[in-house]
């Protein structure tokens, strides 16, 4: 609520996009499913957006760094929009992440932003000296070798978490007695 008592300007855009008495969803079943479908586009995008860009910004011209930047802006705009709406539900959106999943994806997420900045800055100084085919290679090279070493965790992790969930408790006990 602002200070006339009148929903903010974020919360009446958010309701009239979700059309909740209208048809555009259907009926309850039917939005609930496209609500969930739309939440996890937006968290796709959220990921895909960020990092197409932090790769992209290492090849483009300097004159194009800046169409770059203004899509990220508005990403990064569209992203923290939800943070008003979220309040006026009053959701505490500020509180610690404790899943490894979570941190995981703020991580990742992350990144992409601190990768975007040496991009635009440090990559400006490369491109005018590196080979665009070893720099290919060496981003290449590191993605892969990231997203492998993230696999390998998100499997040591389940593995663990498999194993914990199938121990017989009494044994452990017994052990640690």
């Amino acid at each position: 609520m602002n200070t006339k008592g009148r929903p903010s300007f974020i919360v009446r855009l958010y309701d009239w996009l979700l059309d909740r008495d209208g048809d555009i969803y259907g009926d309850e079943r039917s939005r609930f499913a496209w609500y969930e479908a739309i939440a996890g586009s937006a968290s796709v995008q959220s990921l895909a957006i960020p990092w197409s860009l932090a790769i992209m910004v290492w090849f483009v011209p300097p004159s194009a760094i800046w169409a770059l930047t203004v899509v990220l802006a508005v990403q990064v705009i569209s992203s923290t929009s939800t943070l008003p709406y979220l309040k006026a539900k009053r959701i505490d959106f500020l509180q610690p992440q404790k899943s490894s999943k979570a941190k995981l994806v703020q991580g990742v997420s992350m990144a992409a932003y601190v990768i975007f900045a040496l991009g635009t800055t440090l990559g400006a100084d490369l491109r005018k000296v590196a080979d665009v085919g070893a720099l290919t290679g060496a981003l290449a090279g590191g993605m892969v070798g990231g997203f492998g070493a993230l696999g390998a965790w998100w499997l040591f992790v389940k593995q663990n978490q498999k194993r914990v969930a199938t121990a017989d408790l009494s044994t452990i006990d017994a052990e640690l007695d």
